[in-house]
């Protein structure tokens, strides 16, 4: 549950002008907190505040920290804005106007009281008397109203308007919601399977007491999985709340107005739907900088500041599928160039930094390669020269220490199966052979110290991306990945068919793909379902290395990655036959999978994850 304090603004409306008040019209002029309905009826000095603002007006100025108030008075300034008004300063009561309605707030001034939990700050509570406090002093419920204990022997009914959740879903009096705002006794509105009593599990939002304590805005689980949010809501990792109306924010909800309210999917157990949710920005990973330049051009030379804990960059350049981009003259402080000029694909070039001009969104983490002057040169100033047409240029800077997360965002395509089984999201997240699939997935990523955190899923109701036929086709499929998911997750889409070569069974985006960008043609990695979870789970950790910056470690026509330890073939143009498969086949990101499979941890010569590769990717700004 998350306290707005909706009238902490203050933004209070003054009946009369300070300059115009007659000093002499009265003959006894109030001081602040006394009743007004113009500004003669205040002292010099004072204003009226109108009686629409507070009841039977208030006599008051205006105050920040150079400005005292009258003896009796305080800055009333809640929000921490600097600039407040002056209140009546109270003990009880008995010091205010209670026969306008006036209680002792919580900050020990005269003010209107409160009417709902929304509108006290963090930790406390709308008590019957109007007043804020403290979250600790709040009694239980009265019998029969929300929160009260109900359906048991010996409880009271619940009050009208008002349901007996069964005990699963708490056993208490509630009330459906659609906002924070009519929720009240410490309840919040949260998202809840509810069965619809043909045993199937429908999407209700009820208030309900919530055990967590992750504000609006922080840092939490999977997709609205809202166990630890004081909302009882998380959205792909942000703790939110349920509001209205999409496309409108009432006052109190979505932290004051301040963020829109939206329409999202919303799945919660078995059960999942549309409902209105607060639009909170996704925050960044913790160590995670941004450096935002904003629109750019052709030519544009940009610079930023590395700190001296970075342990890498990356640069991303947004722009359209009609131009080609590339950051090049990237430069560290002390003069040496990571990227002098657009290399060719395998021209020999010898860059520390592999890049390749690309179409819509380019990428390029530093460093990205074991070669010599590929690492950083410490903290100081760096610069980068654009390359293309107008384009949205950022710097992502990601600092120590290693990584330890990184979060997937899965899409089933409508018409995928496995074997002879359909699927769907809400299936495939629960069967047998995704579960398997992870499993894999999750033993390769242990090799680096990464652990799978949330793993979204996700439909595609267009059935004709499930048998993906051409380039157009691959990239509308990863065009379709959502962009209300955090920026550092990866994409994964399953389908039946992809083209290429037969046997191809997965293709990344890019080289890197659009890191840090959903909803674009180079937003992700498609991966051909066939019945072989672990062979799928070792395929889809091959397909995200491709994804963060890895090349095959040797191609199938002779051309070797840019990294100096991995396994290299001793033919010229190696078919997929030994001796070239026991050599570099052992490798993750061998061009092709060899079997038998093999494990992850077996170290040089053949290093199944060689240093340079495993740097990469915890260097990588996706893995958190």
């Amino acid at each position: 549950m998350r306290r707005s304090g909706t009238r902490s603004a203050l933004a209070l409306a003054l009946v009369a002008p300070l300059g115009l008040l007659g000093a002499g019209c009265r003959t006894a002029p109030g001081g602040v907190g006394s009743g007004c309905s113009t500004g003669g009826d205040c002292a010099p000095g004072l204003a009226c505040i109108d009686p629409m603002e507070l009841p039977g007006g208030y006599c008051s100025r205006p105050c920040d920290a150079a400005t005292a108030c009258p003896d009796g008075s305080v800055c009333y300034d809640p929000s921490a804005t600097g600039e407040g008004f002056c209140f009546a300063a109270c003990a009880s009561a008995a010091d205010c106007r209670t026969g306008d309605g006036y209680v002792c707030s919580h900050d020990s001034v005269c003010d209107r009281p409160c009417t709902a939990d929304l509108e006290c700050p963090a930790g406390f509570f709308c008590a019957k008397d109007g007043v804020c406090t403290d979250e600790a002093d709040r009694p239980p419920p009265d019998p029969g109203e929300t929160g009260a204990p109900c359906g048991s022997a010996g409880d009271a009914p619940c009050d009208p308007g008002l349901a007996c959740l069964p005990p699963a879903l708490g056993g208490r009096c509630s009330v459906a919601c659609t906002s924070e705002l009519q929720c009240d006794n410490g309840t919040t509105c949260a998202a809840l399977a509810v069965d619809d009593g043909s045993g199937a599990a429908a999407l209700e939002t009820w208030c309900v007491f919530s055990a967590g304590t992750a504000p609006f805005g922080a840092a939490c689980g999977g997709l609205a999985d809202g166990a630890a949010c004081a909302g009882g809501v998380c959205w792909n990792g942000v703790c939110t709340e349920l509001c209205a109306t999409p496309g409108a924010t009432a006052p109190g909800e979505c932290g004051g107005g301040a963020i829109d309210c939206r329409l999202a999917d919303v799945a919660v157990g078995d059960a999942a739907g549309p409902l209105a949710l607060c639009d909170v920005p996704f925050p960044l990973p913790p160590l995670l900088d941004l450096v935002d330049f904003g629109q750019v051009g052709d030519g544009d030379v940009l610079t930023f500041d590395l700190p001296a804990d970075a342990v890498s960059f990356t640069i991303t350049l947004d722009g359209l599928a009609t131009d080609y981009y590339a950051a090049i003259w990237v430069e560290a402080p002390d003069g040496h160039y990571y990227i002098d000029d657009i290399p060719g694909w395998f021209d020999g070039d010898d860059d520390p930094v592999r890049v390749d001009p690309v179409t819509r969104y380019f990428a390029v983490t530093v460093p990205s390669t074991d070669r010599p002057g590929a690492a950083l040169a410490g903290p100081g100033t760096y610069s980068f020269t654009v390359a293309g047409a107008s384009a949205d240029a950022r710097v992502w800077i990601k600092r120590g220490p290693p990584p330890t997360r990184v979060d997937l965002n899965i899409y089933i395509v409508a018409g995928d199966q496995v074997g002879t089984t359909p699927l769907d999201a809400a299936t495939a997240r629960d069967d047998v052979f995704f579960v398997g699939l992870l499993a894999e997935l999750s033993r390769w990523y242990a090799e680096l110290g990464i652990a799978i955190g949330v793993v979204n899923w996700f439909d595609v109701a267009d059935a004709s991306l499930s048998d993906v036929e051409s380039d157009a086709e691959l990239g509308a499929l990863f065009a379709s990945s959502r962009t209300d998911v955090p920026p550092a997750s990866l994409n994964v889409f399953f389908v039946n068919s992809l083209p290429g070569p037969e046997g191809t069974g997965g293709i990344a985006a890019g080289i890197p793909g659009a890191l840090l960008a959903h909803g674009t043609t180079l937003s992700g990695v498609a991966i051909v379902l066939v019945p072989a979870a672990q062979i799928l789970g070792m395929a889809l950790f091959h397909e995200l290395g491709h994804f963060v910056g890895l090349w095959h470690a040797k191609e199938a026509f002779g051309g070797e990655d840019p990294l100096l330890d991995t396994p290299s073939c001793p033919t010229a143009n190696p078919p997929d036959t030994e001796p070239c498969a026991s050599t570099t086949g052992r490798n993750f990101m061998y061009w092709s999978l060899v079997l038998p499979l093999w494990d992850p941890a077996e170290g040089p010569p053949n290093c199944a994850i060689c240093p340079s590769q495993r740097s990469l990717i915890l260097g990588s700004p996706v893995t958190w």
